[in-house]
């Protein structure tokens, strides 16, 4: 599958170590410094850098966040709970997967023309014990809980709930195998071109940091 963004990112990161790389008819070869893993291996790095160091730029704020990579911001409607156990409480959870695997923090939830409030981990078990009134979720209303790549729902339960619609931020992975970007892979990189050559200039400062210890 054609990864042109990742291609272009991959190439000009190349001309700025002095090590052009081909591209042809949308497979790269060897440069002669790198191999195509090697090369590929850089520019993953740099994607999760920029990615991290905006992230932690806004203080995990999910809305500033979406407000400088609104392409990040995905939209899906398929999602399903399944039942679990969670402090001896029997409650609907959605674990991240297929094609799903890139996920990195819950945006919003939604059923129906239902909105579903997604609280941080901290409130999980005032969700469960529902000892504080203001986690009180009383029926039709829900809410979820977000732990990781994980949503807990509230109120508790054992009635899996399918056809939800998840939003949610996505990070620099394969959405089917949760696998590192490759080019001509299945996924090409997520980040606007106007990313490109930021993203470059950070895979050739690793580069370039790395090449001094060998």
């Amino acid at each position: 599958m054609a990864t042109p963004k990742f291609d272009r990112i991959l190439q000009e990161f190349h001309l700025r170590i002095g090590d052009p790389i081909s591209i042809l008819n949308g497979i790269a070869t060897a440069s002669k410094i790198l191999t195509v893993s090697e090369s590929c291996g850089y520019v993953n790095k740099a994607m999760f850098s920029f990615f991290e160091t905006n992230w932690d730029s806004v203080g995990g704020d999910k809305q500033k966040f979406i407000e400088i990579f609104p392409e990040l911001l995905v939209v899906t409607s398929s999602i399903t709970t399944s039942t679990t156990t969670y402090s001896a409480t029997t409650i609907q959870q959605y674990t991240a997967s297929n094609p799903n695997l890139d996920i990195y923090r819950h945006y919003g939830v939604t059923t129906g023309s239902q909105y579903i409030r997604i609280w941080p981990k901290q409130y999980v078990d005032v969700a469960i014990t529902q000892k504080n009134t203001h986690f009180n979720v009383v029926p039709p209303d829900k809410a979820a809980v977000e732990i990781g790549t994980r949503l807990l729902f509230f109120p508790t339960g054992s009635t899996e709930m399918p056809g939800m619609g998840l939003t949610y931020i996505r990070q620099p992975l394969d959405n089917t195998t949760g696998a590192l970007l490759q080019q001509n892979g299945n996924v090409d990189s997520p980040f606007d071109t106007r990313w490109t050559t930021k993203l470059a200039e950070i895979a050739a400062s690793i580069y370039t940091q790395d090449a001094q210890f060998k």
